[in-house]
This record gives C-alpha cells, sequence and structure tokens, in this order.
C-alpha cells in the first residue's frame, strides 16, 4: 500500500491527496509454472443468487471492458482446475461477444508443488518454451489475452528459495517473447482476480474460513465493479475519471513527489519529460483495453538520479510464492 499523504510539489505549488486502492497485478511471467491461480467458492455466500449474479458480471465486464474483444478475434486465457466456473463464463461472455476461438490454459498449485517434491534437480532450470513460443504465435497472429490471478501467496514459502528462484529465471527466461508482445502493447490484455481460501486467509487472518472468503470476494466485486447496476457504464466512467486525472498531472508539470507515512518519507524526482498515464489504451493492434481490472492508478517515469529517502511497506508483498514483510529501502540520489 503507498504512504497515506502524498504531497506533490513544483516550485511553489503543493498539493495532496489519499490514495486507497486495491491493486492487482500482472506477475513477471504470466504463466509461472509454480504459482498457478487457484479460484475456489464455498460456504452459503458462493450460492446466493447475488455472488451468481456478480460473478457473471465480473466475466462480462472482463470480456467487455477488460479486452475489448473484437468480433472474430481469438483469445488466450489461463486458469486453474479451480477457477473453471469462472473462467467458464468468461468463455461464455468471449464467444457472446464474437470470439472465434478461445483456448483456456489451464494449471494446478498441488500438482506444481509435486515437482519440488519428486523432480530431479535439473528440472528447476528447465521451462516449456514450446508452449511459450505457441502462445508469442497466437499473440502474433492476433489472439487477446486473459490472465486469472489469486494465488496463494505463500505457496512456495516452505520450498528451497534456491530451486524457486532458478525455476522463475529459467521461466522468465522462456516467456520473454510472449511478455514482450504484451508488455509492448502490441495485444489487448487484461488481468482479474477470483479469491481463493488462502488468499482471503491471509488477507482476514482473525475470520472463519467461509467468511474471509466472502469478504474476498465482497471487496473483489466492488473494486471491479461487477456489483454496480450496470458494470461497464461504472467502468466507462471510471476510465474516464482516470483519465481526467492523468491530463490534470500532465498540466501541472509537477518536477516530483514527496511521499511521507509510517516509516516513509522518500522525495521521487521526475522525469525532464514525463508524462502520465492511467486507464484504458489502445494497443498495437487497435483494440482499447483495460490492462488491469480493477485499476485505480495513474502512473509516470520517475528521474533516475533524482530519489532520496526511505520508502516503508506497510503490506505484505507475495512475490514468486512467498509473503516478504517489513519491507524497507533507502535511496540515495536515484
Amino acid at each position: 500500500m503507498p504512504p497515506d499523504n502524498v504531497q506533490l510539489r513544483a516550485g511553489k505549488r503543493n498539493a495532496s491527496a489519499n490514495f486507497r486502492a486495491l491493486s492487482i497485478r500482472e506477475p513477471r511471467a504470466i504463466m509461472l509454472a509454480m504459482t498457478s491461480t487457484t479460484v475456489s467458492a464455498k460456504g452459503p455466500f458462493a450460492g446466493t443468487p447475488e455472488f451468481e449474479k456478480n460473478l457473471d458480471r465480473l466475466a462480462e465486464v472482463a470480456v467487455r471492458a477488460g479486452l475489448g474483444l473484437a468480433p472474430g478475434q481469438e483469445l488466450v486465457m489461463t486458469a486453474t482446475l479451480d477457477s473453471a466456473p469462472l473462467a467458464r463464463l468468461i468463455i461464455e461472455h468471449a464467444y457472446k461477444a464474437g470470439a472465434s476461438l478461445v483456448t483456456t490454459l489451464f494449471s494446478d498449485e498441488q500438482s506444481a508443488l509435486l515437482r519440488f517434491r519428486y523432480a530431479p534437480d535439473p528440472s528447476f532450470d528447465a521451462a516449456p518454451a514450446w508452449l511459450y513460443e505457441g502462445m508469442a504465435q497466437a499473440y502474433r497472429n492476433g489472439a487477446a489475452r486473459l490472465a486469472i490471478t489469486g494465488n496463494n501467496p505463500s505457496l512456495l514459502s516452505k520450498e528451497d528459495p534456491e530451486k524457486v528462484s532458478r525455476l522463475n529465471r529459467a521461466t522468465s527466461k522462456a516467456y520473454r517473447p510472449a511478455l514482450e508482445l504484451i508488455t509492448r502493447h502490441e495485444i489487448n490484455w487484461t488481468i482479474i482476480a477470483c479469491a481463493t481460501p488462502e488468499w482471503a486467509a491471509a488477507v482476514f487472518p482473525d475470520l472463519p474460513q467461509d467468511e474471509a472468503l466472502a469478504r474476498l470476494w465482497t471487496a473483489i466485486f466492488a473494486a471491479s465493479r461487477a456489483d454496480q447496476p450496470d458494470p461497464l457504464a461504472a467502468w466507462k466512467k471510471h476510465d474516464a475519471h482516470l483519465h481526467a486525472r492523468a491530463d490534470m498531472l500532465n498540466q501541472k508539470r509537477y518536477s516530483a513527489l514527496h511521499f511521507r507515512g509510517p516509516g516513509t518519507d522518500l522525495r521521487v524526482g521526475l522525469a525532464d519529460d514525463h508524462l502520465w498515464l492511467g486507464g484504458g489504451t489502445t494497443a498495437g493492434n487497435g483494440r482499447y483495453c483495460i490492462p488491469n481490472m480493477p485499476t485505480e492508478e495513474v502512473f509516470t517515469t520517475p528521474h533516475k538520479d533524482r530519489v532520496d529517502g526511505r520508502v516503508t511497506s506497510t503490506k505484505p508483498l507475495s512475490h514468486q510464492g512467498t509473503m516478504i514483510e517489513e519491507i524497507s529501502v533507502r535511496f540515495d540520489a536515484g
């Protein structure tokens, strides 16, 4: 989470803002073999008409607002066996939107752990390059990309960190040709979130499992605007708001950001010709998409030599299957 107070400074101008956002970010390699996504819906909340309606709306906004899927376009989606109910809804809405073909690549976290239990040591330097090359070829041929995220944040916390590192290096290298097409926005793509028991337990550790899971689903539906009477209209309004914020900041031409909060006092100088962006974007294939759902951010480029002070994370970071807590970093002259 960012610090509570953010001060923007440009000469004698000052402005302050409070940022409260749920941010779901794409992993370095979208289909990391050891951090595949898991989706689960249990308890009385999951069977209610309201839940089913919101889950269907989440699938619809992912396809129509997030992806901006074009009639006749293919879609490549990654999910897990446990996420099948949501994945099927996305497939349904994709075909209703005119998709020519939807290919879903399912994976399973528990199966992934078996690699650490029984695979020989050289296995951790290997990755299915043929699979990632196939995905890259699909993108070159015009396919859209959708990822469902909801990882167990501590999946690999008990595994050998050296093996985890080697495996992720191998996967990142193999996936690079496909990932570059995404990061350059050559194609329309998006990421959506789904609740899992492990994720819910990390966010709401004091609640019973069913209640924690229901609370996390409620938060996801709210942040993704799936609980709105007209989610597509709500996303259109929100997207316009993010662009308006970015335009305002571009007009201000602030020279630096000053972050203050618990354990944080950080001044970030901005690049001389920096540009603020946020919300949806037009991909290289001409399709307008909103890459992250939910998204509450506008962002820009810092100057590499003008960062000074300390930043402290008040929330843990889930990185490659391991929870990292009490992160604090000191910057001096960049």
